[in-house]
């Protein structure tokens, strides 16, 4: 497949988060509860100090799983220097998307262990959702003391089906849809109250230390082997009856780097 290198570029500046630098080490202060420390470089000043307030805001309401900020300030050596930067409290575990799915594939490999799978999914969403209601009421209240009105980006939107109908082929009247864009923009501004948040189970982290990738990354080595090594490790819990230290784990919610938009 050809793409042009426009998209590419779209892509790479205004889409794909891969980009953001993150360095992992061990606390040597004593302030991680886990031992670890996430370095989070952000791409503006903007996007820091706005995740920045939005964790400390957070922080008050004491609520497990969000992640203290151990320090802060301009990284001034190597190549990230200038970049402005948070040491975050770092939960080495596993993601609940990745959890989710290995359970959808266990009770597929041994029906037997269907109901301990079954019984954690259930526990697990349940949580998860319980979680994100109390986030976002609090998000609501970050937005109203902190006076954020700008709704999502109408640009990234337009940028999103530009990518999808040129490299799907597909045959769409852009300048139509970008009215459309702007007339559901100005609709959905009229309702919008919730700062937008990343919240899906890709950026929740259960606090499960066996089961954190980088204790199966070996040099050299694929990711996929890793995986499969992790996903046999997390069979063996299950079988022996290990289903309450799983539904049951901490979970830890990181990025919210975006919240600045309603």
């Amino acid at each position: 497949m050809k793409v042009d290198k426009s998209l590419l570029t779209i892509f790479r500046d205004d889409l794909c988060k891969d980009q953001r630098e993150i360095a992992l080490f061990f606390d040597n202060t004593g302030k991680s509860c886990t031992g670890r420390v996430m370095r989070k470089y952000n791409n503006s000043m903007q996007e820091y100090e706005n995740e920045k307030c939005v964790m400390e805001f957070l922080a008050q309401i004491n609520l497990e799983g969000i992640p203290k900020i151990l320090k802060d300030g301009i990284e001034d050596q190597g190549k990230q220097k200038g970049l402005p930067f948070l040491d975050l409290e770092y939960f080495d575990g596993i993601r609940v998307y990745n959890v989710l799915a290995y359970l959808k594939r266990a009770c597929k490999d041994d029906s037997s262990l269907a109901p301990d799978a079954q019984y954690i999914r259930k526990t697990l969403l349940e949580r998860c959702l319980k979680r994100q209601i109390t986030i976002q009421k609090e998000l609501i209240k970050w937005a109203k003391m902190y006076n954020k009105t700008e709704i999502y980006p109408q640009k990234k939107l337009n940028n999103i089906v530009r990518i999808l109908g040129e490299v799907m082929k597909l045959e769409l009247d852009y300048d139509t849809l970008a009215k459309e864009v702007t007339y559901i923009g100005k609709e959905f501004e009229k309702i919008a109250l919730v700062p937008f948040r990343d919240s899906t189970t890709k950026n929740m982290v259960l606090y499960i230390p066996e089961l954190y990738m980088g204790n199966f990354v070996e040099p050299g080595k694929d990711t996929y082997d890793a995986d499969e090594e992790r996903y046999l490790v997390f069979v063996n819990m299950l079988k022996n009856g290990e289903k309450e230290k799983i539904a049951n784990a901490l979970i830890a919610d990181f990025d919210f780097s975006s919240c600045e938009h309603l």
